[in-house]
């Protein structure tokens, strides 16, 4: 949210007894604290002002199925930390730009969606709970730029997201499940960028695009009724190769080769043949054989996303910097054989050939297929049933490549320092030539 200089922070109920009463005593760019407890109001937002609960489950915005929760009308608003319940609709933000809501609950609305964005730009949802609405989680018509991540959206009666008319849609991180509609449905929308995604067991479709275009990679798609269509669009459904597409849990294919073409012999954690998505001959050219998932690890400060394709479960990630190693476990209890493909980024950890990276799996050095592209490493090794340690170690570790820059930085810092102590005093800097 925009910073204004003259800002202050306004309590509720200790400054003033409502919501809306320190709503309309606020001005441009202050913020109210909203004490844990239960409110029976229904909020107009028209100031630019962050109204910031104190979380899910402690500040509790409620409703008797009427009105709508919070009417935002204005531009530059953050409403943060609540649980809002039992009203018609959820957040309505209408003619709107620079809204952000996060970190909040909203339960038990009955028409127009949870959250229902009209003609309104750069509108962002984070880390919010969606459950259990007898509407459309999100509905959104006519509007831009607008980010979805780290949403749990679940169990409501329609679809998960629904957009119109929109162009430049960031899905990303969210899961979308046990819906009663589709996960995500589109139509006249444009510029859809949608990743690293879960949209399973909804009763319709995990996408369903009309007339939209965009691309969509590293999402799972996981049993619903059918996991995708497209008609009168043009989506890209991979990433190209090595990195891949998607997990389609009724993809039948097999992975017996790898390369750009699925011609070489050897394994890589992606579908030989490509996955096709019903209507128009869309094609997923490098359907993943397992789960997708994302996660992080910091190293020095720093934090580095690792991305997993597997059919196991993976955890308990950290570096190992002295030994230049990636460590995790993988479960693999319900399988006879595991297959895991790490993605690592060159940032973090690299080799000068692919001989040179090794992957030890419970004591014992294992086979794996190597891929590096500038950016990224791929390496994918197979296992046996278990709970195992792995470790991948790599030449080079951050943050070695900087040593050299630094050392340079600071050589230069002191010499500087020498020159100005032993220049002579009262003698004027000659201009050079």
């Amino acid at each position: 949210m925009t910073a204004y200089a003259s800002s202050s922070v306004i309590n509720v109920p200790d400054d003033y007894p409502t919501i809306q009463s320190a709503i309309n005593n606020a001005t441009t760019g202050d913020t109210i604290l909203v004490a844990g407890g239960t409110y029976n109001e229904h909020l107009t937002i028209n100031k630019s002002i962050a109204l910031v609960g104190a979380g899910i489950g402690l500040t509790i915005l409620n409703g008797t199925l009427v009105a709508t929760a919070i009417q935002i009308t204005t531009d530059n608003v953050t409403v943060k930390g609540f649980t809002i319940q039992k009203f018609k609709t959820g957040i309505t933000i209408n003619k709107s730009q620079n809204i952000f809501i996060t970190e909040n609950q909203i339960t038990q609305m009955w028409t127009k969606g949870a959250t229902y964005v009209l003609n309104s730009k750069n509108i962002t949802l984070n880390n919010n709970t969606i459950t259990n609405n007898n509407s459309p989680a999100i509905n959104m018509l006519n509007s831009n730029l607008t980010k979805f991540f780290q949403n749990n959206i679940t169990h409501n009666v329609g679809v998960g997201i629904y957009f119109e008319n929109c162009t430049d849609f960031t899905a990303t991180d969210n899961q979308i499940e046990s819906n009663g509609g589709d996960a995500i449905c589109c139509t006249y929308a444009y510029n859809l960028y949608i990743t690293r995604n879960t949209f399973a067991l909804n009763d319709y479709r995990g996408i369903w695009a009309v007339n939209s275009n965009g691309t969509v990679f590293h999402n799972n798609f996981v049993r619903n009724r059918e996991n995708a269509r497209s008609i009168k669009s043009n989506i890209t459904w991979d990433n190209g190769y090595p990195a891949g597409g998607n997990y389609w849990s009724n993809y039948t294919g097999s992975d017996l080769f790898y390369g750009i073409n699925q011609s070489l012999v050897g394994s890589d954690g992606a579908g030989d043949t490509p996955f096709t998505i019903p209507q128009e001959d869309e094609r997923d050219r490098y359907p993943l054989m397992g789960n997708f998932t994302t996660r992080t690890v910091a190293l020095d400060a720093q934090n580095y996303k690792i991305d997993f394709v597997s059919n196991s479960i993976t955890n308990s990630l950290y570096i190992n910097q002295s030994e230049k190693s990636l460590c995790f476990a993988i479960n693999n209890l319900d399988k006879i054989e595991g297959f895991c493909r790490v993605t690592a980024p060159t940032s973090l950890m690299w080799c000068d050939t692919p001989d040179e990276w090794t992957v030890n799996v419970n004591g014992t050095l294992t086979q794996r297929n190597i891929n590096q592209t500038t950016n990224y490493t791929y390496i994918y090794f197979t296992f046996t049933q278990g709970i195992q340690p792995v470790k991948i170690t790599a030449t080079y570790i951050a943050p070695e490549n900087v040593s050299l820059d630094l050392i340079i930085l600071l050589t230069c810092a002191v010499l500087v320092a020498i020159y100005a102590r032993q220049r002579p005093k009262g003698k004027k800097a000659h201009a050079i030539p």
